[in-house]
């Protein structure tokens, strides 16, 4: 007898483990009762929307139009680009409302209490940012989709349970946006990480609902850019570090620091657990005019415990690792890796030592690729005299990869990881000429 083993549901970077088990899904269809009267439910889409569009507790809170005109500043409709004015809407759901912290099934949503109530679930919010972007004259519907860890939503049939979430779907000068204004975090034109599960449902009560594939933002990326430099009076490698995270990586950082109360003390106690196993953390700094909603700019001080106490030194010019082991332990993986957008994190490290000191061995410049354009590692070193530029990048561009696509990616950061933890820089005194 074979056992059959296990199935992962916790592994990393993948979606809801209902899409992957064999299970049976009932939803009611038709129901005769003792007289032999028979109700039809939901048998098409065409009946959903029509049974939407009449639903007071759905298509009913979509048509508030005139009460948001009535009760919102009368500026929010006078700006005449409609690009702007769709942001300048959307920034003023996002500080309006504060979020229950419930998703909320849209059949409860009660636009007109919530607005009154400065709060809702993520529902009522959503349908308040769609009621005023209309009122604006932006085209605006409501998008059905299913979070990532509640299963894909089928596309056979409606089946009403598998969603459980709406955002905005807007239409502004030919360009489509998706909108959530439940986390006053996020940007203009992005969803929540839990939001991207490939597709939703487009609810178009004036001509018919329609699928619509959710295609995450690019321009995702954490890059770490070190000035290290040796001190001869405390005979030390010194140093400052730029951490910039920009798109998801920069929504998910300025999440970590609000939960941090922003407080500089609490931050450094954070960064001490990542980095003090590398570093010693000094002062740090939150850039502010180079920061946006997009981006997160952060600057701070070290030390390294490495020194040319003895004349030489061995030390690994990126000082820390970005991953500690591959983050695809797995030997087979029966489920694809689904990362849930694109992903880049990048190291420049710019090195200058004092006269007497030169470079003897450093990491070799190399390009490995991961299929056709799905991703790539560079290692990237320049040297001249005292100094020494080293970068190291790694990319994915695709966040979705089916399970045949497991062992190439699997062996990707494999080495990939290997590189980064154990790049090698020489350094040794200058011989006397």
């Amino acid at each position: 007898k074979k056992k059959v083993p296990a199935f992962p549901y916790q592994e990393r970077y993948m979606l809801s483990w209902r899409n992957y088990l064999a299970h049976l899904d009932f939803e009611i269809s038709q129901f005769t009762n003792l007289y032999g009267e028979v109700t039809t439910y939901r048998e098409t889409w065409k009946g959903v929307d029509k049974e939407f569009k009449n639903d007071k507790n759905i298509g009913g809170q979509l048509t508030k139009k005139g009460f948001f005109e009535k009760n919102v500043p009368e500026s929010l409709f006078q700006e005449p680009d409609k690009l702007t004015k769709a942001k300048n809407i959307f920034e003023f759901v996002k500080k309006h409302y504060s979020w229950t912290g419930e998703d909320g099934r849209y059949t409860k949503a009660r636009v007109k209490r919530a607005f009154d109530e400065h709060r809702g679930s993520s529902a009522e919010i959503n349908m308040s940012l769609i009621n005023l972007l209309n009122a604006a004259d932006i085209k605006t519907n409501m998008m059905l989709l299913s979070t990532r860890n509640h299963g894909l939503a089928k596309k056979i049939y409606p089946v009403m349970k598998d969603f459980n979430y709406i955002v905005a779907f807007a239409e502004i000068e030919g360009k489509k946006y998706l909108l959530d204004a439940t986390d006053d975090m996020m940007p203009f034109g992005r969803i929540p990480y839990k939001c991207l599960n490939h597709y939703g449902r487009v609810m178009d009560f004036k001509e018919a609902s329609y699928w619509y594939n959710i295609e995450p933002k690019s321009g995702n990326k954490i890059i770490h850019r070190l000035n290290l430099v040796y001190d001869k009076e405390i005979d030390q490698f010194t140093g400052t570090m730029d951490q910039i995270c920009m798109g998801y990586d920069g929504v998910r950082r300025r999440w970590e620091l609000k939960e941090l109360n922003n407080d500089t003390d609490k931050i450094l106690d954070a960064l001490d657990t990542e980095y003090g196993d590398f570093l010693e953390i000094g002062d740090w700094e939150f850039y502010k005019d180079k920061s946006s909603q997009e981006r997160v700019w952060e600057h701070f001080d070290f030390a390294t415990d490495y020194d040319l106490n003895e004349g030489n030194a061995i030390l690994n010019p990126f000082l820390f690792n970005l991953f500690e082991s591959n983050p695809l332990p797995l030997d087979n993986r029966t489920f694809p890796v689904d990362f849930g957008h694109s992903r880049s994190w990048k190291i420049d490290v710019n090195l200058t030592l004092p006269e007497g000191y030169e470079i003897e061995q450093f990491p070799e410049s190399q390009e490995v690729k991961l299929g056709q354009g799905l991703g790539y590692m560079k290692i990237n070193s320049v040297t001249k005299g005292q100094r020494a530029k080293i970068t190291y990048e790694l990319t994915l561009k695709q966040s979705y990869f089916p399970t045949n696509m497991y062992k190439p990616l699997k062996d990707f950061f494999a080495y990939a990881v290997d590189e980064q933890k154990n790049a090698t820089l020489t350094i040794r005194k200058s011989q006397s000429k």
